[in-house]
């Protein structure tokens, strides 16, 4: 009957909505090619920072893509990940977001103070500071206030919450650039297991999900095994971010 018919069509289209042909997918490539081909040097189609060799390495931070940088407890994580949501905000003029699960609010803006006016943070801090320095205070604080930088620091923040979050500000704004998470291991699971190894693994699919539901780097910080103190030497193999 029509009415079959219809919930068919409709079938139909729903499931073939992902379902693209190799030609169909080499001619969307052909003409980002081309369009790359006539822009600048940089050719890549992602976000790019401050750190001109990892924009050639990755051709960007991707949109939809789940981008992990790890480390060691004070290897500068954090700071470099500060320096990238400074850098994407100013230049795209877009709204990112930056979920603290460790630090506040003001640490994390006292330590972007810093580094835009390379003034350490306790000298920020006791307020001991010549009149160049407040000059230079005073245009960086205009600067960073003009970003779309939304600084979220609810400890022990869930998935639920993160997800919330994100369309709140997309809804706001129309628009979302990415989203950067300090640090993996201090995120809540949907589903609490003993195993600690499947709950991140749980965790790492799900943020995947949103890098492909709102079409968005996700950039997540984690810590690395106490292994690579054990070891000669100090480089950060894979099996480490385990």
């Amino acid at each position: 009957n029509k009415i079959e018919r219809k919930l068919f069509k409709l079938n139909q289209k729903k499931f073939s909505k992902n379902l693209s042909t190799t030609a169909e997918i080499l001619t969307e490539i052909l003409v980002e090619l081309k369009k790359r081909a006539k822009g600048s040097s940089f050719s890549g189609s992602g976000y790019t920072s401050r750190f001109h060799d990892l924009n050639a390495m990755t051709q960007g931070f991707q949109k939809s893509d789940l981008i992990i940088i790890a480390g060691r407890p004070a290897m500068g994580k954090t700071a470099f990940s500060l320096n990238i949501a400074r850098d994407i905000a100013l230049k795209y003029n877009i709204p990112i977001i930056f979920f603290s699960l460790e630090m506040t609010k003001q640490q994390l803006v006292y330590r972007l103070l810093a580094a835009e006016t390379e003034i350490a943070t306790t000298r920020l801090k006791l307020g001991n500071l010549n009149n160049k320095e407040w000059v230079k205070i005073n245009k960086t604080i205009e600067t960073l206030s003009s970003l779309s930088l939304h600084i979220d620091d609810t400890p022990n923040i869930s998935l639920t919450e993160i997800h919330f979050k994100i369309q709140k500000i997309k809804s706001q704004f129309n628009n979302i650039g990415a989203i950067i998470i300090d640090y993996l291991q201090l995120l809540e699971s949907v589903k609490k297991t003993e195993n600690r190894v499947q709950e991140i693994s749980q965790i790492t699919r799900n943020l995947k999900k949103f890098a492909r539901e709102f079409n968005i780097p996700v950039i997540v910080l984690s810590q690395l095994s106490r292994n690579v103190e054990s070891r000669n030497s100090k480089r950060p193999v894979l099996s480490d971010l385990r």
